[in-house]
């Protein structure tokens, strides 16, 4: 981040120079919260700055009502016993362990967070990916402890839903569309399992095993995104084998795949996740249900989300964050049992009561998630509103 704050010199000396011919000065500066030196920025051009926030709204209640009663909790939950986050209007439970994210205080990390927390003093306003409908009690709870405007716009994966607008997201896909659609196509309508742990997620050859063993386990069609496959030789042996094994039962993309298209496609029933926000939108936007394995930053807190607040997940059993990126050496890390994969799996798939409310409750939010982005619904409105926010902003200067 220190290396990214060498673009504010450039960035001010170009957007002070702007071409009348081809495009107007900067109305407005919307930057990531981690660009706190774009506050200095914006100042300079005397336009208005937002902040984007890429977590859920309701990590963020969670992370200021930890701190802010931290003292009595370190107390009450010492080590690994689960305590209630105080004030959030359902009971939801973690650990100081899986809160450590929020608690950090490393000397390094800790200036930055000096640095972000004194840029969002003085932000006009804040555009959150997230949607009204879907986290309404904590976008409010947030303009409370803030005292600023606060914008839910998304879910951004709905933004454009042509084909090929969703198949470009991210980064090259390491499979070959037509034939990874042809797949799914032969599919029955909610019968398989996409598996895909983000785009910084790396696990040990062990852990990989425990997972493949669990997947064929469970006897459910599955799509799985190995991306160590790429870049560790031992792994991709062992995924070629494995998908020689099982042959057409499922699809072992050694790299990245299409993961909003995936989602979107009606033979897809489930999703194996590490709870990162924009994959925990972009299943609820999909309506599918989630299988959730955090590993580090917000991730247990989006687990708790998806599991307690909107009830359209099952936990696969991760107890406690683990380095994002395990290291080649690192041959033994396992967090997660096969025993744990399949029933996670089987559970996403019950065709029970539980099963059906689950399924019902995504189908619904994925209806509300929609409704948000159309023409007059709540997203498409506070995009109007920032524009409007905006103008006058620069109306009063």
């Amino acid at each position: 981040m220190r290396a990214m704050f060498l673009l504010r010199v450039p960035l001010e000396a170009y957007l002070q120079l702007p071409d009348p011919d081809r495009w107007p000065p900067p109305a407005c500066i919307i930057s990531d919260t981690l660009h706190y030196w774009t506050a200095d920025v914006a100042h300079s051009l005397s336009v208005p700055r937002l902040s984007f926030h890429g977590p859920s709204c309701f990590y963020i209640t969670c992370s200021h009502l930890i701190k802010r009663h931290k003292a009595e909790l370190d107390i009450a939950a010492a080590g690994e016993e689960p305590f209630l986050i105080p004030g959030l209007p359902q009971p939801i439970q973690t650990t100081m362990k899986k809160a450590a994210p929020i608690q950090s205080t490393e000397s390094a990390r800790s200036k930055i967070l000096e640095d972000i927390r004194a840029a969002e003093a003085v932000t006009d306003g804040v555009v959150v990916n997230t949607f009204e409908e879907l986290e309404h009690w904590y976008l409010d709870s947030y303009r409370e402890e803030t005292g600023k405007p606060v914008w839910p716009v998304g879910p951004l994966s709905l933004y454009k839903e042509t084909a090929e607008a969703k198949a470009a997201r991210g980064r090259a896909s390491s499979v070959e569309m037509d034939a990874l659609l042809r797949w799914l196509d032969d599919r029955e309508a909610g019968s398989v399992v996409l598996v895909s742990f983000g785009s910084v997620v790396r696990r040990s050859l062990a852990q990989l095993v425990e997972i493949g063993h669990g997947l064929e386990d469970s006897a459910r069609p599955f799509v799985w995104a190995v991306k160590e496959a790429r870049d560790r030789d031992e792994v991709a042996r062992w995924a070629a084998e494995m998908q020689d094994r099982i042959g057409d039962k499922g699809l072992i993309i050694k790299g990245w795949l299409p993961q909003v298209t995936i989602l979107s496609h009606a033979a897809v029933g489930g999703f194996v996740t590490h709870c990162g926000w924009n994959s925990t939108l972009e299943a609820v936007a999909a309506g599918v249900p989630m299988a959730t394995w955090p590993h580090a930053y917000d991730q247990f807190m989006n687990e708790r989300l998806a599991v307690d607040v909107l009830r359209v997940g099952v936990e696969v059993g991760a107890r406690e964050p683990v380095a994002a990126v395990v290291e080649e050496d690192t041959r033994e890390e396992t967090n997660v049992t096969r025993e744990q994969v399949r029933k996670a799996v089987e559970r996403l798939f019950d065709t029970g009561a539980q099963g059906e409310d689950m399924r019902q409750r995504a189908t619904e939010l994925a209806e509300k998630a929609r409704s948000a982005m159309e023409e007059g619904g709540s997203s498409s409105q506070n995009l109007d509103n920032i524009i409007r926010y905006v103008n006058q902003s620069n109306n009063n200067i």
